[in-house]
């Protein structure tokens, strides 16, 4: 992240990107270079929910989080039918 910012680029890091379901992994990331990361990102295919993005900001407020993926389908039909939304 020094680098970045020594360079004047305006990049960010995002860690993970991926769904609520492993939250723990995002959560290490931040305990162990947590000055380095900029924001955490999620989908949302998972039984788990938005809880723990709560769970996530309560334990590092200052933490931006994104939704960068998501598919919300009615209860009836499965994730795979999505083809056929089309």
């Amino acid at each position: 992240k020094k680098e970045i910012v020594a360079r004047g680029l305006g990049t960010q890091i995002w860690a993970y990107d991926h769904n609520t379901d492993h939250p723990e992994y995002p959560e290490h990331v931040i305990k162990a270079v947590g000055d380095s990361v900029d924001a955490v990102a999620w989908h949302c295919y998972s039984q788990d929910g938005w809880s723990p993005l709560s769970q996530f900001h309560k334990a590092h407020p200052s933490t931006k989080q994104y939704m960068t993926e998501c598919w919300l389908h009615l209860k009836d039909e499965s994730f795979f039918e999505l083809p056929d939304f089309f």
